[in-house]
């Protein structure tokens, strides 16, 4: 718990330091405002270009202008906030930074802990502001086209998303010494992962599954995305202790 707490607080400072927080908050707040806006917009764009284009068979409202902002942050956002969060093992790493501190009684575990709850939590934060500011925003904008609890539910399933997309940050990261390795590693992963799962009949067991539910803006579950949740914890819980294990056996075994 010691060693947890010592790199949350650690964590928290460099964080700021580097302005870490800011990167991500901005890269899910800038199409919460931006999307809504520039769909708001998109007709008098597409008319002023296109004259032969009719503006009144195309749909614009909330429900467009939310789904829209669901894209920008799977494909956008995500791409923002694994190349902000690709050094926070491998930096260490290549730094060598890791010695002194296990060498003055922090575990891996606590390591790998206290990065994780610090991240963990302003994602699921970010999400969730992210979420309803799109929500309210688009509702000024459009009026709106459902209630507010389907956005609620998205902001969580998305919260849930960047918590695999940074378990999976971290594990790479605990085997690469360089940043853009553990980076490149966890894009083509979530990307190939999106993008296999529309072709398969147990997509259900993918965690970014999820992510179709979130965009659908229902006010129930599906069950295969229970199912996804599941996964997803799963994966989240298996790929923090792998990266703490593979920290054991080699870097730190070896400080």
């Amino acid at each position: 718990m010691k060693s947890l707490n010592a790199f949350f607080r650690k964590e928290l400072i460099e964080g700021i330091r580097t302005h870490k927080f800011i990167i991500i908050i901005t890269a899910i707040m800038f199409f919460a405002v931006a999307d809504p806006a520039m769909l708001k917009l998109l007709p008098d764009i597409l008319k002023s270009q296109m004259e032969m284009i009719d503006i009144s068979k195309m749909k614009f409202d909330q429900f467009t202008a939310m789904a829209n902002y669901t894209k920008d942050l799977f494909q956008i956002s995500t791409f923002v906030i694994i190349l902000a969060l690709s050094g926070l093992i491998a930096g260490e790493k290549s730094n060598k930074t890791l010695t002194i501190p296990v060498s003055m009684g922090c575990n891996v575990y606590g390591i790998i802990g206290g990065k994780f709850f610090l991240y963990g939590i302003f994602l699921i934060i970010a999400s969730m502001v992210g979420m309803l500011t799109a929500y309210y925003y688009s509702g000024i904008i459009f009026g709106n086209s459902f209630d507010i609890i389907p956005a609620l539910k998205a902001g969580a399933l998305f919260g849930l998303y960047f918590l695999f997309v940074l378990s999976i940050v971290n594990f790479y990261s605990s085997f690469f010494n360089k940043a853009f390795m553990a980076g490149i590693m966890s894009l083509i992963t979530i990307y190939l992962m999106r993008a296999v799962e529309g072709l398969v009949n147990f997509k259900r067991f993918f965690p970014t599954y999820i992510l179709g539910d979130a965009s659908a803006f229902d006010l129930s579950l599906k069950s295969d995305t229970i199912i996804s949740i599941a996964v997803a914890l799963l994966a989240i819980v298996a790929l923090n202790l792998l990266a703490a294990l593979k920290l054991k056996r080699t870097e730190l075994s070896n400080g």
